[in-house]
């Protein structure tokens, strides 16, 4: 997807909702919406800040399924690069699988 803005570190965003396997966050910031990397999203945890992909199911956000087309229609209306949806389409059907989320806790352990 093409950038819909740029957020700076400490920026608060709503989070409506995260891919099965954590690794994208559909956000909301100001009027603008679009999907940030979960590495770059933190939320309140059992009194810490946990990263979404670190924390994944636990930290209870909602699960979101993500389509181009329908994403495209209902969000992007008034970005300048709006007409360019057939093209993304195109990219994104070349995407590989996503990858389901594993607890990097788990990864760790010998």
């Amino acid at each position: 997807m093409p950038p819909v803005t740029w957020l700076l570190g400490g920026t608060s965003v709503s989070v409506v909702g995260c891919l099965s396997n954590w690794s994208w966050c559909d956000v909301i910031a100001g009027r603008d919406r679009g999907w940030v990397y979960s590495r770059y999203l933190s939320v309140p945890f059992n009194g810490t800040a946990v990263t979404v992909l670190n924390g994944g199911p636990k930290l209870g956000l909602p699960v979101v399924e993500f389509a181009v087309g329908p994403y495209w229609d209902a969000h992007f209306q008034r970005q300048v690069w709006f007409g360019q949806k057939a093209s993304w389409e195109q990219r994104w059907a070349r995407q590989p699988p996503q990858r389901e989320w594993r607890d990097p806790a788990a990864r760790r352990a010998p």
